[in-house]
Formats: C-alpha cells, sequence, structure tokens
C-alpha cells in the first residue's frame, strides 16, 4: 500500500523530502521483475509478419515484367520511324544545331568580353578608392586585435561559467 502524505504541511514535506533524497544511490526498497509478464505478452503476439518477397513470387513478377516490356518494345518498332528515317532526322537535327551553335556563340563571346572589362574596371575604380586609405591601415588591424582578443577573452568566461555549473550540478550517484 502507498503511505499518503500531508503536503499541505510543511515539516512533513520536509522530513519526506529530506528522507527519499538521503536514499538517493541506494537500491529501491521493493523488487521490480516485469520480465516474466513481457515475456508471455510476446509470446502471445506471436512471430513477426514477413513482408520479403518469396522465390516463386519473384519469378513470377519478372516474367510480367518481361511480358510487357517485350510488347512496349514491338509496338515501338511496328510504330516508329525505320532505320534509314532516323539516320537522315538524326543528321538534319546535327546539322540545324551546329550551324545555332555557330550564329550564338558570336554574341555569348561579345558579351563575355563586356562583361570581363566592366570587372576590369570596377578593380580599377575600386583601388583607386582605396588608396588615400591605406593610411588608415594599422589602425584598422589594431581595431581588429582588439576586437579578437575581447571576443575570445569574453567566449573563455562564458565557457568556463558554464562548464563550473555542469560541475556543480551533477549527481552523485
Amino acid at each position: 500500500m502507498i503511505d499518503r502524505h500531508d503536503l499541505h504541511d510543511d515539516e512533513a514535506t520536509e522530513t519526506l523530502l529530506r528522507a527519499s533524497l538521503d536514499r538517493a544511490g541506494r537500491p529501491a526498497p521493493f523488487s521490480v521483475d516485469v520480465a516474466d509478464t513481457v515475456m508471455a505478452r510476446v509470446a502471445g503476439l506471436g512471430p513477426a509478419p514477413r513482408t520479403e518477397m518469396e522465390w516463386p513470387q519473384f519469378v513470377r513478377w519478372a516474367i510480367a515484367a518481361s511480358i510487357v516490356g517485350l510488347g512496349l518494345l514491338v509496338a515501338a518498332a511496328w510504330h516508329g520511324p525505320s532505320l534509314d528515317q532516323l539516320a537522315i532526322d538524326l543528321g538534319r537535327t546535327t546539322a540545324d544545331t551546329a550551324g545555332t551553335a555557330a550564329e550564338l556563340s558570336r554574341p555569348a563571346e561579345t558579351l563575355a568580353h563586356l562583361v570581363a572589362r566592366s570587372a576590369v574596371n570596377l578593380w580599377d575604380a575600386a583601388r583607386s578608392v582605396a588608396r588615400p586609405l591605406d593610411a588608415l591601415r594599422p589602425l584598422a588591424q589594431l581595431s581588429l586585435a582588439v576586437v579578437t582578443i575581447g571576443m575570445v577573452g569574453f567566449s573563455a568566461i562564458v565557457i568556463g561559467r558554464d562548464l563550473r555549473l555542469v560541475a556543480h550540478r551533477k549527481e552523485q550517484a
């Protein structure tokens, strides 16, 4: 039978909590063995259902797929173009594609040339704008170093604080 405790009484609750916390790490006052009950229920469920395909079923499906594939191949060969017509169409398509590629390559080449020239001009403009700021380079390097040291220090403080809190919260077994 489970003891019922009056949780409205602060002293009784405090005594119950102290007694419970003092038992930390010791075995439970009662035994728990559910293995027999669980194994009886598992035996009642029976073996797991098999989902894999057996060889006779696999052979039947393979034969059916082969027949359908052969039927599709015969229908395509019966209604499709002949081999000489296919060769003529392939040659005509190849020639048209080569002609179109030759016509389209000229504008693409011009566009690539203009993009490259624009990139070079932008780079030169950026260098001429940055040239007067070259005197500020030591100040920028110093400020980057100070910011880096500050970030590393702040990270070390936060990580150290977090690790210290984990060490205090660790429960003894």
